[in-house]
């Protein structure tokens, strides 16, 4: 097992140690806008969060409810919390959402659990505005994959693309559709090896205005250290970068990537880069890839991004770290276009949260949100940072 899956594994294994202390000085304002409590109340909200024009968030976590497989939840703009459903696990519901959610037009919502279903392989489901959830699909786990960690994307017409990390013709998991009424087809099926990735772990789908779709995958290529990849129905499934670590790559990508308008892609990767913490990195649309920070750990930066980035209008890139920052447990950092990275926040496990893993979203008025999967004693935290 490779350092930056020690690191993802300890800190799902919550072996901590509560530490206590203040920040002080900082022109900017950090607020946390609710502490989850555990069963009943939802608990470890491993994804980041969709916000309606009213200013409500949603989002998941992983554990918590009345049968501690995960909910549901909205925190409005006052923040008050309020589960909206609770998984109840094999085989009729799903169990245990690593992923955050999308929302449509209409005010329904979608996600996927990594565990629960018929087979307990993990679903897709639906849940509208007032609460009422569906399973869309049940993995098998077989040829049509098992796992999905990753959240959704949607098309024009209202088809839903997915990943999941196991499964599949060789175990390496798969890329698959989802329609409105459920049926459920593979797109693609992750074989490994130099010219395929393996593995999409926990990520999301980017689609562009072409219907294309891009993701990454943690394993596979020609380095076996992960992959970016375009498909489309066109020429299917094509390796865009393949990772080589060491101290001039990243290894092992995860999150969700972002696109420019003149189609380069932005990502991270879990490790590897000059300090084996990780790193940020853009891929033009003529494939040269370049890292643009290399996280060095310790208190004045951060170490192993899992969740990707969102961008400005600036061209300032944002995201988060799972560790690193001044007491080891985070930290969420600005990367300008011309390079040099600030940390805006390092966080404290009693007053802020600890380990963020997922994304972000920003405002009109460049406030960010975000999630923390634990909170001192307590379950974990949803944030608000404002300039």
């Amino acid at each position: 097992m490779h350092m930056g899956k020690t690191k993802l594994l300890l800190s799902m294994a919550f072996v901590l140690t509560s530490i206590g202390v203040s920040r002080s000085g900082q022109a900017q304002t950090f607020n946390v806008l609710y502490t989850f409590a555990g069963q009943p109340d939802g608990g470890t909200p491993h994804a980041g969060l969709v916000r309606d024009k009213a200013g409500n968030f949603y989002g998941t976590t992983l554990y918590g409810g009345a049968f501690n497989f995960g909910t549901v939840f909205e925190v409005n703009s006052s923040g008050t919390e309020t589960v909206l459903h609770s998984f109840t696990g094999a085989p009729g519901d799903g169990a245990y959402p690593y992923a955050e959610l999308i929302r449509d037009s209409a005010g329904n919502f979608y996600g996927t659990t990594s565990y629960g279903g018929a087979s307990n392989h993990g679903t897709v489901f639906k849940m509208t505005a007032s609460g009422t959830e569906t399973v869309l699909h049940s993995f098998t786990g077989k040829s049509d994959g098992a796992l999905p960690y990753g959240s959704l994307i949607r098309d024009k017409t209202g088809n839903l693309y997915g990943t999941t990390y196991f499964s599949g013709t060789s175990g390496y998991g798969t890329l698959f559709k989802v329609t409105r009424n459920g049926t459920a087809t593979v797109l693609h099926r992750f074989a490994g090896g130099a010219k395929d990735g393996a593995l999409p772990y926990y990520t999301g789908l980017l689609m562009d205005k072409s219907g294309n779709v891009y993701g990454v995958t943690m394993e596979g290529g020609t380095s076996n250290l992960g992959v970016v990849y375009r498909f489309d129905k066109s020429n299917g499934l094509v390796v865009l970068h393949s990772f080589v670590g060491g101290v001039n790559d990243g290894c092992y990508p995860f999150g969700t990537l972002i696109q420019d308008a003149i189609g380069s892609l932005y990502g991270t990767t879990q490790s590897c880069g000059s300090f084996d913490d990780g790193t940020v990195w853009r891929l033009t649309s003529s494939g040269s890839e370049a890292v643009l920070d290399h996280f060095a750990g310790g208190t004045n930066d951060g170490a192993t991004p899992l969740a990707g980035v969102i961008r400005d209008d600036q061209g300032n890139l944002f995201g988060t770290t799972e560790f690193g920052g001044y007491v080891d447990v985070g930290a969420l950092y600005e990367l300008s276009p011309n390079g040099t990275l600030t940390i805006l926040r390092g966080f404290y496990y009693n007053t802020d949260g600890a380990y963020l893993v997922g994304g972000l979203i920003r405002d009109v008025q460049n406030n960010i949100y975000g999630t923390a999967l634990k909170y001192g004693g307590g379950y974990g935290t949803v944030w608000q940072w404002s300039p």
